[in-house]
């Protein structure tokens, strides 16, 4: 395994490419310390080729794109301005997650938001096709708030599967297309017109 430590900068806004191709069997076959980019200037495009990758800092990257069957694991905060494309793979989000442009599931992978404050997703998350993408929430110590929609109209681009684990509490300011939703604790939608074309499961103690 490597481990990555140190600021990742770059002079301009929009420039660098860093590509992972690590392949040790490790859990985090490549891992990064400290800070990628800034706020004000992001790196251009991160792929991810072979290999499990860590964030430990704030990530600050334009284009962000996964592996198929290999893992993301972001400790803080994710700011992908152009697009966050996920695989078949799994990625776990820890902090807040900005990446209004796309949010895109290009195959059937799992994000989960497990942080241990209040977190934010800002931007629509979408399906390149109907059925594809899961999402879980896990995290209990503060709100997960989805700011755009999830998927797009049911039969269509819907996600695949929604989970919102026990002693979460999520809130979607806009509307649902998934084929299943299953709630184990406090949700609230916003936005009326969500469509939940297969299953909506609410556990014993589960409030809306």
């Amino acid at each position: 395994a490597q481990v990555i430590t140190g600021a990742v900068t770059t002079n301009g806004d929009g420039e660098g490419t860093l590509v992972a191709n690590n392949t040790t069997a490790a859990t985090s076959d490549l891992t990064f310390s400290s800070t990628i980019g800034t706020s004000s200037k992001a790196l251009l495009l991160f792929t991810q080729t072979d290999g499990n990758v860590e964030f430990d800092g704030d990530v600050f990257i334009d284009t962000i794109t996964a592996a198929a069957g290999d893992t993301f694991n972001f400790d803080a905060d994710v700011t992908a301005a152009t697009t966050l494309n996920l695989n078949t793979g799994a990625a776990t989000f820890a902090g807040d997650v900005t990446a209004s442009t796309s949010f895109n599931f290009a195959a059937a992978g799992t994000a989960t938001f497990d942080g241990v404050v209040a977190q934010t997703i800002t931007g629509a998350i979408t399906s390149t096709t109907d059925g594809q993408g899961n999402l879980t929430v896990s995290n209990t110590a503060g709100t997960v708030t989805f700011t755009g929609n999830i998927g797009t109209t049911a039969n269509t681009q819907a996600v695949n599967d929604i989970t919102l684990a026990a002693n979460t509490t999520t809130v979607f300011n806009n509307r649902v297309f998934a084929e299943v939703l299953t709630s184990n604790s406090k949700v609230t939608f916003e936005e009326n017109g969500s469509d939940l074309v297969e299953d909506f499961a609410l556990a014993d103690g589960s409030t809306i």
